[in-house]
């Protein structure tokens, strides 16, 4: 499993921007098969199955509520682009499904909700850098 996370980014849906990231995390992992054979001299060797991401992603509110269309998307279940600039400056872009929120950040003195946490599942592969 490897993680990696970022400060940086947004969230879009046909090209247009439904919300400023702000933070997220993910991890992305690579299932793997042992497999045995009379032509490896009963060796096991490894290979590489199903790969899969997901993490979570910290959003700007809009205006002291959450954002509309962001909100419309995740009711649908409409797959949403990530894109996320990592802490070293490089990019990680995919398809996303968001779940419920799990995290509300609020300014307690009248501001109203600044951020919003949301879970997501990785649909389709990850960009990975390759540098």
């Amino acid at each position: 499993m490897s993680q990696v996370s970022g400060k940086d980014g947004d969230l879009s849906l046909a090209g247009a921007e439904l919300a400023r990231v702000v933070g997220w995390t993910l991890d992305y992992t690579v299932e793997t098969f042992k497999d045995a054979h009379s032509d490896s001299d009963n060796w096991k060797e490894t290979v590489s199955g199903n790969r899969e991401w997901g993490g979570s992603v910290t959003v700007a509110a809009d205006e002291g509520t959450v954002p509309t269309a962001l909100a419309a998307a995740i009711l649908a279940g409409e797959a949403v682009t990530f894109d996320g600039v990592a802490y070293d400056g490089q990019s990680y872009t995919g398809q996303v499904v968001l779940g419920g929120a799990t995290g509300i950040g609020a300014d307690v003195k009248g501001g109203g909700v600044e951020e919003i946490t949301y879970p997501f599942e990785g649909s389709g592969p990850l960009v990975i850098p390759t540098k």
